[in-house]
């Protein structure tokens, strides 16, 4: 799936802003060309670290970050309506990224974000055989949020040196059939519209925002129907029956199941 890279669109008015004005450095923390785990800044004229305000040192446990790798997904426009299609990383990366991606958020200052890239080997629609596809990207923590921005997805690495996109992926605005799928009822959003901002003028397909607090709470236990109660009690009355429990034991898990109601 190359929607996303090939058709990018890239803000003019943001490079400008940003490349003029500062320069992106970068420390390297693992490389396996093209797969790498880096922490990246923005420095002034003058070489001094720009402040970004991040809630870094971020202290994200793997399985933290695994959960929230997971459930990232992306939706297509077809049919005259958007529909979710499929996860944008598959297990395997999911198990790679989730420990560097750790550390590195637990490494990095609060002007670093960490910039991250996996590949798999998966297949085109309608493909016979499976090629190299590459997701990349940047996340960082702000406000209690965990934010997450894809610059390639899917993209077959075919000519990568020629093709592949390397820079900021918050400086690309995409209108296209393809977007990361918001579930706000579980803390995954879009960035809101800020018109006179360089990042959020336009709706961000590649940029979704993770409410920790509540994306991290486990889900709430289903709540107990009279016809679930009808069928414990009647299955406790069985095992007393069967001598499998004593009545003191009955009696004290049917109060249980009555105060449950």
């Amino acid at each position: 799936m190359r929607v996303l890279r090939s058709a990018a669109l890239l803000c003019l008015v943001a490079c400008l802003t940003v490349g003029c004005a500062s320069k992106v450095m970068t420390i390297k923390l693992a490389t396996d060309d093209p797969e790498h785990i880096w922490l990246q800044y923005f420095v002034d004229a003058d070489g001094k670290p720009i402040p970004q305000g991040y809630q870094h040192p971020a202290q994200l446990a793997p399985e933290q970050i695994k959960k929230i790798f997971e459930a990232v997904s992306f939706e297509e426009y077809s049919f005259f309506t958007w529909r979710k299609v499929d996860r944008v990383f598959s297990d395997s990366e999911v198990k790679r990224l989730q420990e560097p991606v750790s550390k590195a958020l637990a490494q990095a200052t609060a002007d670093q974000w960490v910039h991250f890239a996996t590949t798999d080997m998966k297949r085109e629609f309608l493909a016979i055989t499976a090629t190299r596809h590459l997701t990349d990207g940047i996340c960082f923590v702000k406000d209690g949020k965990f934010n997450l921005v894809l610059g390639n997805v899917n993209f077959e690495l075919i000519a990568a040196d020629r093709e592949l996109w390397r820079a900021d992926p918050r400086d690309r605005f995409y209108f296209d059939s393809f977007r990361l799928f918001s579930d706000p009822a579980h803390g995954i959003a879009i960035p809101p519209i800020v018109l006179n901002d360089k990042w959020f003028k336009k709706r961000r397909v590649n940029w979704l925002v993770f409410d920790l607090e509540k994306f991290m709470q486990p889900p709430a236990p289903a709540p107990t129907t009279p016809a679930d109660v009808t069928e414990r009690l009647r299955k406790l009355k069985e095992l007393l029956d069967q001598g499998l429990i004593t009545p003191e034991e009955y009696q004290q898990k049917r109060k249980q199941i009555l105060e449950g109601l």
